[in-house]
């Protein structure tokens, strides 16, 4: 079991989008991702990493989550996803500011 953990601050102002978390795996079943954050108006990007043979990656997103302020949001991916990245941004509204927290855990 891994488990990467990213504590930042959402600020009480529109944003671009924040890198949070890079994921590279090789020997796990799954991948469980928490993502908490004391503000409103914020969600999380989670994208799949292709790396081709020259090296150049390319980006595609698996899922975006709106978060709720206060409330514990959870994904599970009971498959294997070798690289990751997880990023946070604004919504559509000006986000009231706070805490962000984001843990990634894989179980093999």
């Amino acid at each position: 079991m891994r488990t990467l953990s990213y504590r930042g601050t959402v600020p009480a102002s529109t944003f671009t989008e924040e890198p949070a978390l890079t994921m590279k795996v090789q020997e796990h079943r799954s991948i469980t991702i928490c993502a908490l954050t004391e503000s409103t108006n914020v969600k999380i990007i989670i994208r799949y990493v292709f790396v081709d043979n020259d090296g150049t990656e390319e980006e595609a997103d698996i899922q975006t989550v709106n978060l709720t302020a206060d409330t514990l949001s959870v994904v599970n991916f009971n498959f294997k996803l070798g690289y990751i990245k997880i990023a946070y941004d604004d919504v559509t509204s000006t986000p009231d500011g706070g805490a962000i927290r984001i843990d990634a855990t894989t179980a093999k």
